[in-house]
């Protein structure tokens, strides 16, 4: 098994619970299990209670902790990139909104890292061409219309308002279409509450049989929306209607409309 030199942990919250424990503390001893004595940490910005514990961890390994300042990748006016302490302005297509400059800002300060640990300097022509080609799948990922459509995974509270945050800053068209289909183990509850202000139509679906929420179940518990069990059949009714459609919620639905809304915008 290789040795890591270097580590990172982009975000944390209660998810996974079966697999990493039932609080943010033991969350993040889980996912601190990936620091390695006397290697640099990265991180972004996590809650209080998962903060400490990757705190004790990393002081008890000797390891450098670095937490990225999200703020540290911005926006400017003409829709391109800032990047604190590097020259000039990046073309970045597939970066959208506040949670994936976040991300970038924990890949920078990593890639950062590992040039100082290796002696080496930043590269402004490769990093330009690097984030002016990188596309990122089922991350808030616009497909041009009519009409049109937003493809993403989010399932988490927090990201579901990282996504709605994200199309009031690309002004994603409206009238939308939310369909949102979610795992069993996912916070319904809260997830629905943030979504319920994404789009005034909104349509439960199912991405899969034994994995998926029952679309009524959503129904029930937001009280308003539309069923509608088949994905495509949803996606199709959203555009015969002319909603400009945002798919969300899970990464089986993505990955079960995404070769259709391909397919329908080349």
């Amino acid at each position: 098994m290789l040795s890591a030199r270097w580590s990172a942990i982009t975000s944390l919250g209660l998810e996974h619970t079966q697999l990493l424990g039932n609080t943010l503390t033991a969350i993040a001893r889980e996912k601190a299990g990936i620091v390695r004595p006397q290697t640099p940490l990265i991180t972004g910005e996590l809650p209080e209670e998962a903060r400490k514990e990757v705190e004790r961890i990393a002081t008890e390994k000797g390891a450098p902790w670095t937490v990225a300042d999200p703020g540290s990748v911005k926006l400017n006016c003409d829709g391109l990139l800032e990047i604190d302490g590097i020259q000039g302005v990046f073309k970045a297509p597939a970066i959208r909104g506040p949670g994936i400059r976040a991300d970038l800002a924990i890949s920078i300060a990593l890639y950062r890292t590992v040039l100082k640990n290796l002696d080496k300097q930043l590269d402004t022509i490769q990093l330009r061409s690097a984030l002016e080609d990188l596309r990122l799948p089922a991350r808030i990922e616009v497909f041009p219309g009519p009409p049109i459509c937003c493809l993403d995974t989010a399932h988490t509270p927090e990201s579901i308002k990282s996504l709605r945050q994200t199309l009031e800053e690309i002004d994603f068209p409206q009238p939308r279409a939310l369909i949102l289909s979610l795992s069993t183990d996912k916070r319904r509850e809260e997830i629905l509450a943030e979504a319920g202000g994404i789009a005034d139509e909104i349509i439960f679906t199912r991405a899969d049989e034994t994995r998926s929420v029952d679309p009524q179940e959503l129904r029930d518990t937001l009280g308003s929306g539309r069923i509608i069990e088949d994905p495509r059949e949803a996606l199709e009714f959203s555009q015969q209607k002319g909603w400009n459609p945002v798919i969300t919620g899970s990464f089986y639905l993505a990955g079960a409309l995404r070769p259709c809304i391909r397919n329908e915008s080349e």
